[in-house]
């Protein structure tokens, strides 16, 4: 959220007294270290975890692809992206709901002895 609120003073968006350029995307401040997960094919999403506690709008927003390509290619990216999937839930509502946890899958065997 450091990173968006410099970007937000930089372009104007809101009231600073000294607003500077915000350099690359760092997503470091919402990033656990526990990215151990596995996945099988990672495609355009990622199991970059959240750090615990983390709230959207407080620490940190959700952007779509198109300004976040837009935003990346203009400032650069010093950490890992941080891709979700979002549903809108109908096409009446303008609500969209976002995963912020990766889905975790574990497979078992049921004929394995041990």
């Amino acid at each position: 959220m450091e990173w968006f609120k410099k970007w937000k003073a930089y372009v104007g968006l809101v009231v600073s007294d000294n607003p500077q350029h915000p350099g690359a995307i760092d997503n470091s401040d919402i990033i656990s270290q526990e990215n151990n997960l596995q996945t099988i094919n990672e495609g355009d999403y990622n199991n970059v975890v959240i750090k615990k506690g983390m709230l959207l709008d407080r620490d940190f927003v959700a952007i779509g692809a198109t300004p976040w390509k837009y935003l990346k290619s203009k400032y650069g990216l010093m950490s890992k992206a941080v891709k979700r999937y979002s549903v809108k839930r109908d096409m009446m509502s303008t609500t969209i709901e976002i995963t912020l946890k990766p889905l975790r899958v574990m497979f078992v065997n049921p004929l394995s002895s041990g």
